[in-house]
């Protein structure tokens, strides 16, 4: 045997698994690394293992691979102990925390986070220093630590920007448009998309590439342009279809099923989210990916008065979202499930499902699910003949909704609840008149 030739194949195959991830060929650095796992056994080098299967796990994560992943990364993670390899230790721990932010295990992601980013500084490694910071803030925005979260966000584009790494500012800039999004801050969500798009294509990384045109997407929606919308997350599926990222298509059918839905064609919602929920169930256990596939359900079944089938789905999207321990996606479950109430003519019910969105959405500083709610509150006020407090809660949501604005272009919202609220205010004058 030959051992130079088997460690000169392992060595190029690490190598050119950097290219492969960037351009987002999965298969092909599975393959790859799959046969560096094993020339890396035949000679008995732990080191050149430990780093082929960290790759071959960061691989079938982004193919949706989750379990296999996280065995093979646990793998690399020991290994790299072993032979005190603290650069590949950090980046394995790194993604250990990851998949436990995507289990909703958010105190042991921190944890994962601090470990690595230790590691990280102990080595010199700025770049992945920037990276894990911005996870932490990750973790800290969704547990509602929004000043720890921007403090982190901030500094990891700091640091990106430093060492002038496109790759690292397109990722800090995505995180950074996530944390703006929740808070309504839609004219700074799509500047920082616009720019990490550019920054993503630069280096032709598929996945920020998805990742920044659905935030596009989102805005899109937001300002009721639901045909652009529409066309950023068909983009977004084509290229997350394409590199076979299974998790992205997921998010991007279930916004599409939403955006379907928006338009009133609740057939293609339908087969957008059944084919979400598919291909999620194949992935394993995700409340916060489950969250937002059973909300956007719940809604189309209550369109389609599909109504036994609308309180399962809503119920358990509000069970998903709690497990998750997301502020944002509770208050939104809680307020389509207090939209299916109101249907249903359930107001103690509605009532109870509003008041808590509300609660949860203003200890958490997001904008959005408190304008719904208090709009929610306002209908169910109206419906309790509470006139007085119906316009005011009314008020209320329209001046938050009409708080997100960008070069003049209103949350669509605002136009309803206006609509709505001249109508209340007909109404109240008809009565004033009839009592004097």
């Amino acid at each position: 045997m030959n051992r130079s030739i088997y460690e000169s194949f392992v060595d190029g195959a690490n190598a050119f698994y950097r290219f492969l991830d960037i351009s987002g060929s999965y298969r092909d650095a599975r393959v790859l690394l799959d046969k560096a796992v094993q020339a890396s056994q035949v000679i008995e080098d732990d080191q050149r293992l430990g780093v082929s299967l960290l790759h071959l796990g960061q691989t079938l994560e982004k193919q949706g691979d989750h379990t296999e992943a996280e065995a093979r990364i646990r793998e690399a993670l020991k290994i790299a102990e072993r032979q005190k390899d603290n650069a590949t230790a950090s980046s394995a721990l790194s993604h250990l925390g990851i998949f436990a932010f995507y289990k909703g295990k958010n105190s042991q992601a921190v944890r994962y986070f601090r470990r690595a980013l230790k590691l990280a500084r102990r080595t010199g490694d700025v770049r992945r220093a920037g990276i894990l910071l911005s996870n932490l803030g990750l973790v800290e925005d969704v547990t509602g630590k929004d000043e720890a979260a921007q403090e982190h966000y901030l500094e990891s584009l700091a640091i990106a920007r430093s060492i002038n790494d496109d790759d690292t500012i397109s990722v800090a800039l995505l995180n950074l448009a996530a944390f703006r999004f929740v808070r309504g801050d839609y004219g700074l969500v799509q500047e920082y998309s616009l720019e990490g798009l550019e920054k993503a294509n630069n280096v032709g990384s598929a996945r920020r590439i998805i990742g920044h045109l659905q935030n596009l997407a989102a805005v899109a929606y937001n300002f009721g342009d639901f045909s652009a919308s529409e066309e950023y997350f068909k983009q977004a599926l084509r290229r997350a279809d394409q590199i076979g990222n299974v998790d992205d298509s997921v998010s991007i059918l279930t916004e599409l099923g939403e955006v379907a839905s928006r338009r009133g064609d609740y057939g293609q919602a339908d087969v957008y989210l059944i084919r979400a929920k598919v291909l999620a169930e194949r992935l394993g256990r995700n409340p916060m990916r489950l969250s937002a596939i059973y909300t956007n359900m719940g809604i189309v079944a209550t369109k389609q008065g599909r109504f036994g089938s609308a309180k399962k789905h809503l119920q358990q999207a509000v069970r998903e979202a709690r497990s998750a321990e997301d502020p944002w996606r509770v208050a939104n479950a809680l307020n389509a499930l207090g939209e299916f109430y109101l249907h249903e003519r359930d107001l103690v019910s509605a009532g109870q499902a509003f008041e808590e969105s509300a609660d949860i959405a203003r200890e958490n500083h997001t904008k959005e699910p408190e304008a719904a709610a208090l709009y929610g509150l306002a209908r169910l006020a109206a419906a309790e003949t509470q006139l007085e407090r119906a316009l005011a809660l009314a008020s209320r949501s329209l001046e938050i909704y009409r708080s997100i604005v960008y070069e003049s272009r209103h949350h669509f919202m605002a136009e309803e609840i206006g609509r709505w609220l001249d109508t209340l205010l007909e109404q109240r004058e008809t009565t004033f008149k009839r009592r004097t």
